[in-house]
């Protein structure tokens, strides 16, 4: 699947992969969603993000165990 313009990504909380205009190949991908901006999923609490400009869905989660 192809990186999309941020533009054309979904704004009713779906969570999608994002990419900022700061990415580097340790940091810059976020697990995100819209509210009322781009804020990032964590695990104990969420923040922003800045300055995304691509999104892609979320892959599926594994079908079988590790």
């Amino acid at each position: 699947m192809e990186w999309m313009p941020i533009e054309t990504a979904p704004k009713d909380g779906t969570l999608v992969l994002v990419v900022t205009a700061h990415a580097s190949p340790i940091s810059g991908y976020f697990a995100a969603y819209w509210s009322t901006e781009w804020e990032m999923w964590r695990f104990h609490n969420e923040g922003f993000v800045r300055d995304p400009t691509h999104w892609v869905p979320l892959p599926p989660p594994p079908t079988s165990p590790l």
